[in-house]
This record gives structure tokens, C-alpha cells and sequence, in this order.
């Protein structure tokens, strides 16, 4: 708390996760890419918030995409960068939610490593950057805020003012808050650029800062007379597909391998194939059928589809579930694709 009884922070109210009624809110995470060492990390460093406030990141295996509330990928790009709460379940469950991009002089830096993840999962849990607060935040210097950005980040105006100088409204914001220059949430900024506020210049910051951990608190309250349920929701694990239904969706993540569930109620012979949706570029598809098992019940790695490169199964099979597993034959392959499961003697539904 500050001298004035006031937390230092701001949190978009629309991006708010829902708090359940018993037990913490729980956030699905996986990784799409990296390096075992690098995921370990971040699961090492996440713990800060989790002691904060009521919450825990149950990290999911990448086949679990579907079930993930934030969805990192860690290109070797030095971008970082997350959707701010709930946004991340606007987008495709297929596309990362967050971009960790590591570099190996940035790796070479611990206690950076260790912000950058705290501040993009603050994001994730639906803060603003501090500077932005418009409770007693900070004022720039218009084109000298431009030339530093470009100079150091090669950063373009549009991105500039929506990352630095345009604070967000105080009605988005739920218990908006004073300015906290120890903020995880604040970049590093020289006294150059700065016009206006309650300091000349400020630094990167590597810890959550005694606010952070109170107002992240507020949100997420811990409840010591609610136990956590004994049981926890199990997700899916894989996208919905019904009988005689195509569906069409896109494969924007390299190597990436997407699971489709359906179900069987009536035995007879069934064909599971891809093909290309009107205006899309053929690709070269990989179908994989498993039971409820998860043993392999066949394959076609080949394109024996009559429709170019596209995949096609057609066995018999009994009342069950089933998983139906889509890949470009390519690790390094990206596309559009359309995908269908239908009883051999119906006709061609595809559309």
C-alpha cells in the first residue's frame, strides 16, 4: 500500500479472468515450440504470481492446445508480446496467445529472462503497462519518444504510441491506481524522452514490486475458507468434429499436429479426408486415426485421397471415440485445410 492507502497498478476490466467460486483460478498454458530448458524457466519464474495472488498455470502438453487459455511460441526474434487477459480466447485456439522471443544474449541474462516472463504473464493475467496508467502516469516527449524507439527497437510510430504514450482510458480500468515506478509492468525510460510525471527517468524493474503483488491480490483474492475443488475439470484435448460436418481451418503454426474428437454410434465403414477449400493453395496433408486408446487404428502418410495431395482413411469402425490427428507432411509446412469424417455410402458433403 502507498502513503495515501492506494495500490499502484491498472487492470483492464474486460480482460479479467473469471474467478471461480471455489479454489484458484486455474490457467491452462502451453508451449507451442522451445527448448525443454528454456519452458522450465518460465514455469520456475510464473510461481511469483501464483504466491501473489490466488492462481495456478497448470502446464498442458502442446497436443493440449485446444484446452489452453495462453499459448506460448519462443521464436528466436527478441519479440515479446501477449494478448492482455481473456483476449487470448478471441483468436484461433491454434494461434499462440504469447511470443517469448528468446535470444541467446537475452538467455545469457537471468534476471532479464526472469522479467520478461514476469511481464508478459502480467499481461496475461489482464495488466496495462504502468506507464500507460493514466492515474498519475507519465507524459513524453512526442518526437524524441519516436527517434529513442526507433533507435533502439526499431519500433514504427503506430506501435509507439500504443505501447508507450497513449495512456488507457480510466473507465476501462478496474481501481485504477497511482503510478508504481518498481512496477514489472514499467519499461525503462531515460530522462530525455520523459515531459511530465512523478519522475524524471525510470528502469527496468526485475521483481514484482510490493504493489504488483497486492494489486494482483485485489484481483485474484486468495479465499482460505473455500478448499479447492477435490476434483479439477478435465479438458478435451481436442476440437469437436461431427459426422457428415466439413469443417475448414488453418495450420499457422510449423510442425504443429491439431486433434480432432468424434464420435461413432452406429458400426459400418467410415472415410475420414482432408481436402482444399475454395480459394486455398493445395498442401500436402497427413491423416492419423487413433481410438479411444490412443492406439493407432490407420494412417495415410502417402495422399492416397483422389483430390491431389490430400489424405484420406476409409476402414470400418465400431461404436467409439475416436481422435483424428491432422499434420502437413512438411515440419516446415503451413496452410489451409479442410476436413471431413462421413459414412462411406453418404455422399461427398464437403462443399
Amino acid at each position: 500500500m502507498s502513503a495515501h492507502g492506494q495500490l499502484r497498478a491498472g487492470a483492464l476490466t474486460s480482460t479479467l479472468w473469471d474467478r471461480p467460486k471455489r479454489g484458484p483460478l486455474q490457467l491452462n498454458v502451453v508451449f507451442l515450440d522451445g527448448h525443454p530448458t528454456i519452458h522450465s524457466l518460465v514455469k520456475t519464474h510464473v510461481r511469483d504470481w501464483e504466491a501473489a495472488a490466488n492462481l495456478k498455470f497448470n502446464f498442458l502438453s502442446p497436443d493440449r492446445f485446444v484446452d489452453a487459455h495462453i499459448r506460448i511460441t519462443m521464436p528466436a526474434t527478441r519479440i515479446f508480446q501477449s494478448y492482455i487477459g481473456t483476449g487470448a480466447l478471441l483468436i484461433d485456439r491454434r494461434l499462440p496467445s504469447m511470443t517469448l522471443g528468446f535470444t541467446d544474449d537475452v538467455l545469457a541474462n537471468p534476471n532479464e529472462v526472469k522479467r520478461l516472463v514476469l511481464h508478459e504473464f502480467g499481461h496475461a493475467l489482464g495488466l496495462i503497462h504502468e506507464h500507460q496508467n493514466p492515474r498519475g502516469g507519465l507524459t513524453f516527449k512526442v518526437p524524441e519518444v519516436y527517434d529513442y524507439f526507433w533507435q533502439h527497437h526499431r519500433w514504427d510510430q503506430r506501435t509507439v504510441r500504443e505501447q508507450v504514450i497513449e495512456p488507457t482510458r480510466i473507465e476501462l480500468l478496474h481501481n485504477a491506481t497511482q503510478f508504481d515506478p518498481k512496477s514489472i509492468m514499467l519499461y525503462a525510460f531515460p530522462a530525455s524522452i520523459i515531459a511530465g510525471g512523478p519522475v524524471t527517468a525510470t528502469q527496468l524493474n526485475y521483481e514484482l514490486s510490493e504493489c504488483d503483488r497486492r494489486y494482483i491480490a485485489s484481483l485474484y483474492p486468495k479465499d482460505s475458507t473455500q478448499p479447492p475443488p477435490s476434483v479439477p475439470v478435465e479438458p478435451t484435448g481436442y476440437l469437436p468434429l461431427q459426422l457428415g460436418k466439413p469443417l475448414t481451418g488453418t495450420l499457422p503454426i510449423r510442425g504443429a499436429e491439431i486433434p480432432y474428437g468424434f464420435k461413432i454410434a452406429t458400426p459400418g465403414r467410415y472415410v475420414m479426408e482432408t481436402f482444399t477449400p475454395a480459394g486455398s493453395r493445395e498442401e500436402y496433408w497427413v491423416l492419423t486415426l487413433r481410438d479411444a486408446r490412443q492406439q493407432v487404428v490407420a494412417d495415410d502418410h502417402h495422399g492416397s485421397s483422389p483430390s491431389g495431395l490430400n489424405a484420406l482413411i476409409e476402414c470400418d469402425l465400431a461404436p467409439g471415440a475416436y481422435r483424428l490427428h491432422l499434420r502437413h507432411r512438411l515440419r516446415s509446412g503451413l496452410g489451409t485445410y479442410g476436413i471431413v469424417v462421413r459414412n462411406a455410402q453418404s455422399r461427398d458433403l464437403r462443399g
